[in-house]
């Protein structure tokens, strides 16, 4: 399974890809050592109930994201710019758990 995620904001930016099988990440083009299992198996949780889009179009600058799971059987996307699901900081503090936001 890989996970690729962007989130982007007006101070700052990432793109992190996350090899599930290989247990390795690359956070902008640049290996990272963290815990890749455990994570993913906490992002899973955390995106299961999203919607696949929400975007608040009225709002022109703030925060946007991008997650995308590729697993042999199905494959999801999800994306939003302004307009976030409930457990959205959910999803900030594991990207900052594992010191990559």
């Amino acid at each position: 399974m890989k996970v690729e995620i962007e989130l982007r904001n007006l101070k700052k930016a990432i793109n992190l890809k996350a090899d599930y099988e290989d247990a390795l990440a690359e956070l902008n083009g640049k290996a990272v050592v963290f815990d890749v299992k455990n994570f993913v198996s906490k992002l899973l949780a955390i995106v299961c109930s999203w919607e696949s889009e929400m975007i608040n179009s009225q709002i022109l600058d703030g925060c946007s994201y991008f997650v995308k799971v590729d697993n042999d059987n199905e494959n999801f996307e999800f994306v939003g710019a302004n307009k976030y699901p409930d457990n959205f900081n959910d999803f900030v503090a594991l990207l900052e758990e594992v010191g990559v936001w």
